[in-house]
Order: C-alpha cells, then sequence, then structure tokens
C-alpha cells in the first residue's frame, strides 16, 4: 500500500492509493477489471497482470474494464494503448474513460498478425 499526501487549503490529508484487479476467467474471455487509479506503481502491477492474462488467453478475448477506474497517469494510457493494440477489448463508463477509451482507439492501432510480421 503507497500513502501519498495531498495539500487542502492549509490542512494535508494523507490517504492510501491501492489498485485492485478483478479478474474474470470465462471459456470465452479473460477480463481484466481495475478498480482505483491506475497510476503510479499500480502501472506495473497491471502490466503484470495483463502479461499473466495474455499468456493465457488460448484463442480466448481479453477484456479491460476501466468502469471502475478514477484516474490514469500518462503511463497508464500508454500501457492501455498497448494492451488495446495488441488486440483487447478497452470498456469503461464515464465521460473521463469514455473519452481516453475513444482517443486511444483513434490514435493507436490495433496490431493484426500480418502487421506484427511486417515489423
Amino acid at each position: 500500500m503507497i500513502f501519498s499526501q495531498k495539500e487542502i487549503g492549509s490542512a494535508v490529508a494523507i490517504y492510501a492509493a491501492v489498485l485492485r484487479i478483478n479478474v474474470q476467467d470465462t471459456p470465452t474471455k479473460i477480463t481484466l477489471a481495475p478498480e482505483g487509479d491506475l497510476t503510479g506503481v499500480w502501472v506495473c502491477e497491471f502490466l503484470n497482470e495483463w502479461r499473466v492474462a495474455r499468456r493465457s488467453l488460448n484463442d480466448r478475448v481479453l477484456c479491460v474494464d476501466l468502469t471502475r477506474v478514477g484516474r490514469v497517469d500518462l503511463a497508464g494510457q500508454f500501457l492501455l494503448a498497448l494492451i488495446r493494440s495488441n488486440g483487447a477489448q478497452l470498456t469503461g463508463a464515464g465521460i473521463v474513460i469514455r473519452d481516453l477509451i475513444n482517443t486511444i482507439a483513434d490514435d493507436w492501432p490495433v496490431r493484426t498478425l500480418k502487421s506484427a510480421k511486417e515489423s
């Protein structure tokens, strides 16, 4: 658990920053559903979880449900773009998260097997 300080007026609030990652594994897909902020060291934790899920796909679809994500820093945005460009489906709710998903979809192409071989 990481503790952060945030100044509020003249007071300082200390809060714990935690990312919980729920994994739903079904015969047709694996869904990663992070809860919390996809920022800082939690980006590395999510990267590790994605790598584990990716190795166990066996022709299943990988979905990332961002519905319960609060904030995403630049590293988190790049990770989500990487995950999507490798074929995962990003879903979520809320204006900020939907805008992030749309921006990633517009700016980062999905790699196909053919385009990966050409690189």
